[in-house]
């Protein structure tokens, strides 16, 4: 932003010097329009995510687990199109996994899922979300700790 201020400035100046003589020796009249393009982007700051994913015996025998709040997010972008939030499912130990978004759930099968969040604006909004996440488990996944299973990334659309 600031290098196009720069070269603005440079061209007023040139225009102004090279039109000096003839503003001042007769009528001279010039016209200038600036468009300016404001880029979309998107941000993510992480502010809790589960380091595990803890399975009990009643969990195995249901042959899922339940994790509420397992990620708090904050999100901030000025996209007008939304922007998409994307999960790597890093682990054998779970195989579908339900991500709940208040009232959406998003079923993830394999081992990439995408979400994608609509704009309700042009304006930069800053929206803080809680995600919570039922893990299906695997055949061969029994009770015990595994290591968080997702990695979460954001990108503007």
């Amino acid at each position: 932003m600031r290098y196009a201020l720069y070269i603005m400035m440079i061209f007023l100046l040139s225009l102004l010097l090279f039109t000096k003589d003839k503003a001042v020796s007769g009528n001279a009249s010039a016209s200038m329009s600036v468009t300016t393009e404001v880029r979309s982007f998107v941000s993510k700051e992480l502010i809790r995510q589960a380091l595990e994913v803890n399975v009990t015996e009643a969990d195995a025998r249901k042959g899922y687990v339940d994790v509420a709040g397992g990620t708090v997010i904050r999100i901030t972008t000025n996209s007008g199109r939304g922007y998409t939030l994307s999960f790597n499912n890093d682990s054998t130990a779970f195989g579908e996994i339900w991500v709940i978004d208040g009232e959406r759930t998003t079923v993830i099968t394999g081992p990439v899922g995408l979400i994608h969040q609509g704009a309700k604006t042009d304006e930069t909004t800053d929206v803080t979300k809680e995600l919570s996440y039922r893990f299906f488990l695997a055949g061969h996944t029994g009770p015990g700790s595994y290591p968080w299973p997702l990695t979460l990334d954001v990108m503007v659309l």
